[in-house]
């Protein structure tokens, strides 16, 4: 295969049918834009979807319009041990949620995206953010770290941190049954993906509880955990060709998922940059 070293000519004489996206946010409207005048037929875009808000709403619209599937890469709504943990949200196998944390790195914008993305594949929507700029200082001043307080529409609460820590990605989930720490980024860290705590009764206290290690429930999910299903970009990718083929199929991290992720992202940047302003999502 010949090599280009620019991407619109690549684009005009190769005339690709999937393309993957792995330039900086700030380049990625003026790509897919590219992408769609050439005829691509699928993008595979890194996150964030954009710096803009704006241009990455341009760039759903623009795929939409020209029956281009456009997916963003928060890869671990490929991953089938993420599903069945929203699945069991969402149905209350797990329980009913209280509350729930989760710990980042890396910015808000790099990196805290995968973490809203999550939040919102496990709980749904985000009704409102508060926040405020972290003591933990990113390397990249454009891209700071920032604590955040989400409301979600389910009227539960979600904690987003910063911690400083490279490649720590955890969520911690308090629900009616069960207290579940979930490592999101086992594939990257040799460490299983999830620990559950189940609530009994406390009987040193009457009508107190306490959460208890318990494995048994680990069984089904320990099965997801060792097959290929959560190889999340060859899942990521294997998906995008289906949906090329099958113009009913809407790949799970959508290009609308990554605006939303972003929007969210945006909203706790303002919060912040108004010393903890509650800001209500659109």
């Amino acid at each position: 295969m010949a090599g280009y070293t620019d991407y619109p000519t690549l684009l005009q004489e190769s005339r690709p049918h999937i393309v993957s996206i792995c330039t900086g946010p700030h380049m990625h409207y003026e790509i897919i834009e590219q992408c769609v005048q050439n005829g691509v037929k699928a993008i595979y875009c890194e996150k964030p979807l954009d710096i803009s808000l704006e241009e990455a709403q341009k760039s759903v619209e623009l795929c939409e319009e020209n029956g281009v599937v456009l997916v963003v890469n928060h890869m671990r709504r490929f991953s089938e041990f993420h599903q069945k943990i929203s699945e069991g949200l969402e149905d209350e196998t797990l329980g009913r949620m209280v509350v729930a944390s989760s710990g980042y790195s890396g910015g808000i914008y790099n990196s805290g995206t995968h973490v809203v993305d999550l939040i919102r594949l496990y709980f749904g929507e985000v009704k409102w953010v508060s926040a405020h700029f972290s003591p933990h200082i990113n390397g990249n001043r454009e891209d700071p770290n920032i604590d955040a307080v989400l409301g979600m529409r389910n009227n539960c609460q979600v904690v987003v941190q910063a911690h400083g820590i490279p490649g720590v990605f955890d969520v911690d989930i308090v629900t009616t049954k069960y207290k579940l720490h979930i490592n999101a980024a086992a594939l990257f860290n040799d460490q299983p993906f999830l620990t559950v705590d189940k609530r009994e009764e406390n009987n040193y206290f009457t009508g107190s509880y306490k959460f208890v290690r318990n494995f048994d429930i680990l069984e089904e999910f320990i099965t997801l955990t060792t097959n290929t299903n959560n190889d999340y970009m060859v899942n990521g990718v294997e998906y995008l060709a289906e949906c090329i083929d099958n113009k009913d199929l809407t790949p799970p991290p959508s290009g609308k998922d990554g605006f939303e992720a972003l929007r969210v992202v945006e909203k706790i940047h303002e919060s912040a940059r108004n010393r903890g302003s509650r800001i209500y999502i659109g």
